[in-house]
């Protein structure tokens, strides 16, 4: 049985995921390539600042471990969520799930992919939260959950 714990699992470890990639990428971008100056007399050359270049190295490897480390436990996450959902009742609801909760797709994103089987992103939308009030893990009646778990995907993802 799928539980609210295993989708925000999965929810925040994409997101954290996400975040460590982005911190990377532009850690990259602002090292960049350290310029080597020439001495002019014997033709030798030497980094601008060693001292730089080392701090600079050390940063990078820190951010790449924790994208690595990220990335690591978003897949273990969604791996187990890809177990819990064998108890999903058909392929069209294991589509949706995963879709909305490893993918992160919006109900329109979904609605494109899935063209012929949910027409719109609200029938896709109702599926989702037809099993979801129907296996306990969605309440009914309370209109600000309903209206978070249109909007945001896992309840009470924020």
């Amino acid at each position: 049985m799928i539980t609210t714990a295993d989708l925000k699992s999965v929810f925040y470890a994409k997101k954290r995921f996400e975040r460590c990639r982005l911190k990377y990428q532009e850690a990259r971008e602002s090292i960049g390539i350290h310029a080597v100056q020439y001495d002019g007399v014997g033709g030798s050359s030497r980094m601008k600042s060693d001292s730089k270049l080392e701090r600079d190295a050390i940063k990078l490897n820190e951010l790449e471990n924790a994208l690595i480390d990220a990335e690591l436990s978003y897949k273990v996450a969604a791996a187990r969520l890809w177990v819990r959902f064998c108890d999903l009742p058909d392929s069209r609801t294991r589509l949706i799930f995963r879709y909305r909760h490893v993918d992160l797709l919006s109900w329109k994103e979904i609605a494109r992919i899935m063209q012929g089987e949910i027409d719109t992103e609200d029938a896709a939308r109702k599926y989702h939260n037809r099993y979801m009030k129907e296996s306990g893990l969605f309440e009914t009646g309370n209109k600000a959950d309903e209206k978070e778990q249109k909007e945001i995907g896992p309840p009470s993802a924020l």
